[in-house]
């Protein structure tokens, strides 16, 4: 299943723009940027979680396995606990308290829990796990640090839906939505410097959701 469909909804809109891509993809259906916003719980101002992009793709239909070192269940009853067993530095733990709503993000787990439609797994992913979620033939979302992708110091979370991993010339293609004109479609991306930003600021934070259809 390929992505056509470029999507760019500006600086902080990442995750809506390849929510939608990836929707499109599957489902052939773009919801358009103020549902997506809806679906995803985008909130101004705040940190936008996976958990309500979990349940709309279930809610489409669609299965989606979210893979990272992130303990579920104290997250539901301690999220303050979970978040620092898997977060090294401080400062980006008190940026996380003070961009998300809790109660809000606890209620969203405790659905996708619910789902039958949606998998945990909770470990720190490896390239292997990509190459194998795309073997199997599911569209891959990527966390980076878009930073680290620029060649400048800092860190700035940014989405990547993956297409391809190169092993004879150690490159990956990725979908970029945005923001425009630096996102496009097939992109290609030094393998090495993909791994160096997925994996920063620390490998416990590297993450990725697999969706596919049926």
């Amino acid at each position: 299943m390929k992505v056509k469909t470029y999507v760019s909804g500006g600086e902080i809109r990442c995750v809506q723009s390849a929510f939608r891509m990836v929707l499109h993809a599957l489902t052939g259906k773009d919801p358009g940027q103020d549902a997506a916003d809806e679906m995803t719980g985008y909130r101004e101002g705040r940190g936008t979680w996976q958990f309500k992009m979990l349940l709309a793709f279930a809610d489409h239909g669609l299965h989606a396995i979210d893979h990272e070192n992130l303990d579920i269940e104290t997250f539901v009853l301690n999220p303050e606990r979970a978040i620092r067993k898997q977060v090294e530095d401080e400062t980006a733990i008190q940026s996380i308290f003070d961009e998300t709503d809790f109660e809000t993000e606890i209620e969203a787990v405790k659905k996708c829990i619910a789902s039958d439609r949606i998998t945990f797994i909770e470990t720190v992913p490896t390239i292997d796990d990509l190459r194998s979620e795309l073997a199997r033939g599911r569209l891959v979302m990527v966390n980076v640090n878009r930073s680290v992708l620029r060649g400048i110091e800092g860190h700035e979370g940014h989405i990547l839906i993956l297409e391809e991993i190169n092993n004879i010339d150690k490159t990956l293609v990725v979908h970029d939505p945005g923001p425009s004109p630096e996102g496009s479609l097939n992109k290609r991306i030094d393998k090495d410097l993909f791994e160096k930003a997925w994996t920063s600021p620390s490998k416990h934070l590297a993450n990725y959701i697999s969706v596919r259809a049926g």
